[in-house]
């Protein structure tokens, strides 16, 4: 048996299964929610093709993954790391950013599409992550060291963290924090580390409240303590979208509402 054929009855085919699930259901929910929405070019319709493209270029790169040994991705995370920080930094301080809902969160590749660097920065960080948590201490005992890996596993958040929030794009900057807890629970970090870190992200909660969020990401915040607690909110302003959201789940249950037309079959 070739070692690449080994390598391919080794794969953790169930997490497979559960990727293409997921990719699957998110292709799905697109063609739900533009079923019959429809414009004058016909764009919103086209979504689902475009994330049905994009998710087979996803799969190439997976399957060419799966025979590439992981153990030389620790000669590219640094490499792959900078570059993500150079399209990362070319969003808010170039004239390639797209600006898109308040937010320059996209770069514009040659007029031809748009990428999201937070996305690449993302990928870059926990793979150099891994290699700090993994790699480095087999190289020397120093860097063994909890002190020495929560400094530089802050040190490499920190730099695509600022970034986006210069965007600003809030949402990435938060999966931030999720990334690092994650990988310091995997990477043997003791837990009163991670303890330490959620008490000083609870101190620091009611500062970001009243005096870093803007008056809309502090009513989005009000609106889902008051849906979770039956409390009242604005059901014309920021309780809009979760309201209406509730409402069509609520109608259409899991397979959706029948004998609708698409926008495209409509006569008006």
């Amino acid at each position: 048996m070739t070692p690449l054929f080994r390598k391919f009855l080794g794969h953790n085919w169930v997490l497979t299964f559960v990727v293409v699930s997921l990719a699957v259901a998110g292709v799905l929910s697109i063609d739900s929610a533009t079923y019959f929405r429809g414009d004058e070019d016909g764009e919103l319709l086209k979504k689902p093709q475009a994330q049905m493209m994009w998710l087979g270029v996803g799969c190439f790169f997976y399957v060419l993954g799966i025979f590439v040994d992981y153990r030389w991705l620790k000669f590219l995370v640094v490499p792959l790391y900078l570059a993500a920080m150079v399209l990362l930094a070319l969003v808010p301080y170039s004239s390639l950013g797209v600006t898109a809902s308040g937010a320059t969160s996209w770069l514009n590749v040659g007029g031809a599409f748009t990428i999201q660097p937070s996305q690449a920065a993302l990928a870059g960080g926990i793979l150099l992550l891994a290699f700090i948590l993994g790699v480095l201490p087999k190289w020397k005992k120093q860097f063994d060291w909890t002190i020495v890996k929560v400094i530089l596993c802050g040190a490499v958040a920190m730099g695509p963290l600022y970034l986006i929030l210069q965007e600003p794009d809030q949402g990435s900057a938060a999966a931030w924090f999720a990334v690092v807890g994650a990988m310091f629970l995997v990477g043997g970090i003791p837990f009163r580390y991670l303890i330490v870190g959620v008490q000083l992200g609870l101190i620091a909660a009611p500062v970001l409240y009243f005096f870093v969020l803007e008056d809309y990401q502090r009513g989005r915040i009000d609106t889902f303590i008051a849906m979770a607690t039956g409390g009242e909110y604005d059901r014309q302003d920021e309780g809009w979208v979760p309201d209406h959201n509730l409402i069509a789940l609520g109608s259409a249950g899991w397979m959706g509402r029948k004998g609708v037309p698409r926008a495209s079959q409509l006569k008006i």
